[in-house]
């Protein structure tokens, strides 16, 4: 599904139907992040964003898009059993 920056900015800055907004990776400028939020159609959905990480690089979430439109993922909760050694 692709949706436009503007909205997923909106999305993103409301922050009340944001799920999980993660750490993927980082550059020298900027951080990568993944944004899953549930959209108005009752649907959960995934996508990335970059933003700048001081306060010289002008770059706000969803920026980064050469496009109005960005392509966002459906997705599912699922539960994995994860084995650690400490």
């Amino acid at each position: 599904m692709f949706l436009p920056r503007q909205e997923l900015r909106a999305i993103w800055e409301d922050g009340s139907d944001v799920i999980l907004d993660e750490h993927v990776t980082s550059t020298r400028w900027t951080e990568h992040r993944r944004m899953v939020f549930q959209y108005k159609d009752g649907k959960t959905y995934a996508c990335q964003y970059g933003r700048g990480l001081t306060e010289i690089q002008e770059q706000s979430p969803f920026d980064d898009y050469e496009d109005d439109q960005v392509n966002c993922k459906e997705v599912q909760k699922r539960t994995k059993e994860i084995t650690v050694y400490e």
